[in-house]
This record gives C-alpha cells, sequence and structure tokens, in this order.
C-alpha cells in the first residue's frame, strides 16, 4: 500500500507577489501513480525528486 502526504508551506518573502504557496507531497509506495493538478488559473510547476525509477506515472488536469 502506498501513501501520499501534503504539507502546504508559505513562499519566502521575495516570491510572495508570484507564488501563493509551496505544497510538497510525499509519496511513500512503490507503484507508479497519476498525480492530479486542480487548476485554478495561476500558474503551476509540478517537480518531481525521485530514487531511481520515477514514481509518476502521468499528470492530469
Amino acid at each position: 500500500m502506498s501513501t501520499i502526504t501534503f504539507s502546504v508551506f508559505p513562499p519566502a518573502e521575495a516570491l510572495r507577489r508570484d507564488i501563493e504557496c509551496i505544497r510538497l507531497a510525499v509519496h511513500t509506495g512503490t507503484a507508479a501513480l497519476t498525480t492530479k493538478v486542480c487548476p485554478n488559473g495561476l500558474p503551476g510547476i509540478v517537480f518531481q525528486m525521485g530514487e531511481g525509477g520515477s514514481a509518476i506515472s502521468s499528470i492530469s488536469t
């Protein structure tokens, strides 16, 4: 079984004009997963960091 934990952080003062928040998702499983992002009219960026293989198989809106 895999789990995803989320944490939300405020941006640094210098970035607050352009960034609403930083959301960190940590996946502790080994199976690939699909990450769904919720567009709110603001641009977003998804970064993936992992050891070995790819954890995210696809990103959808």
